[in-house]
């Protein structure tokens, strides 16, 4: 976000700066998934409002950026075609490292979003899950301050 923020700066000028975010992050897209890896059914896939205006804002094309509402739904569309796998018999199939990666090099491109400002993605999954049977916290998920 830092580096980001800092070509924002570049093209805007300072007075908008808040403050530096160096280690802070932001998706530029999302897939959900089940516990065996396989993509949701329905809206299994998100792309960031952001990661597709950034660049047109560094571009300082500001009038367009009230389109996202149209761009949206086709690049997600095809962003789980990319995604989005079966086998033979057209069961799905879970997703794996190297899928993610051609949807993220294909994703970038798409949004023509500057190499110096993305990471590619990494092996981490995030999990968070309910259950309906308890009624505190799961342990494994509470902070302790020391």
């Amino acid at each position: 976000m830092d580096a980001a923020t800092e070509e924002l700066i570049k093209a805007f000028g300072h007075d908008e700066e808040r403050g530096r975010r160096e280690r802070e992050k932001a998706p530029i897209a999302a897939l959900l998934i089940d516990r065996q890896g396989r993509l949701l059914e329905d809206n299994a896939v998100a792309i960031s409002s952001v990661a597709w205006a950034l660049p047109l804002a560094l571009q300082q094309q500001l009038g367009v950026l009230g389109s996202w509402s149209t761009v949206e739904p086709k690049l997600v569309e095809q962003l789980e075609e990319r995604v989005r796998r079966a086998d033979y018999e057209g069961k799905p199939l879970p997703i794996d490292m190297e899928t993610v990666q051609d949807a993220f090099a294909w994703l970038v491109a798409q949004l023509k979003l500057p190499s110096h400002l993305v990471e590619p993605p990494s092996s981490r999954y995030a999990s968070f899950t309910t259950s309906r049977r308890r009624r505190r916290p799961n342990r494994c998920c509470s902070t302790r301050s020391s």
